[in-house]
C-alpha cells in the first residue's frame, strides 16, 4: 500500500514539474520524509476521533493522510506548514519565470528569435 502511495506521489510531482517546467527537483526542498512515508488513519477515523486528529497534525507539523477503502484519498495538514508550502512553491516558480525570461533575453540578443504579428503567424 505505502509504495502505490509514494508511486502516486511521484506522478503528482512530474505532473507538477510539467506544468511550471520546473529544473529544479523540490520534492525534498518542501516536503519531509514524514510526507514521503506519512502518518495514515482512515475516514472512520476521522469521523470518531477528528479533534485527536487535528490536534496531532497541529501538535507535530506533520501531515497525516487519509485512507478511503484503503486508497489515499485526502491529507490533513497544518496551516502553517500549507502556508509554508505555497510560498516556497511561488518562489520557486519565480524563479522559472526569471529564468525563462533571462534565457529569452539571451535568445532575443542572440538573434534567434522571430517577429510575429500574431499568434497564428508563428504556428505557420
Amino acid at each position: 500500500m505505502a509504495f502505490k502511495f509514494i508511486e502516486y506521489r511521484l506522478q503528482v510531482h512530474k505532473l507538477i514539474v510539467a506544468k511550471y517546467r520546473l529544473t529544479v527537483n523540490f520534492t525534498y526542498d518542501i516536503m519531509t520524509i514524514n510526507m514521503i512515508f506519512p502518518k495514515t488513519t482512515t475516514v472512520r477515523e476521522i469521523q470518531r476521533n477528528y479533534k485527536k486528529v487535528f490536534e496531532q497534525v497541529k501538535k507535530t507539523k506533520e501531515p497525516i493522510v487519509v485512507l478511503k477503502n484503503n486508497k489515499p484519498d485526502v491529507a490533513v495538514i497544518d496551516l502553517d506548514t500549507l502556508e509554508q508550502m505555497n510560498k516556497r512553491l511561488e518562489e520557486l516558480e519565480m524563479a522559472d519565470a526569471l529564468r525563462s525570461v533571462e534565457q529569452g533575453w539571451k535568445e532575443y540578443k542572440a538573434g534567434k528569435t522571430v517577429s510575429a504579428k500574431s499568434l497564428a503567424d508563428l504556428l505557420k
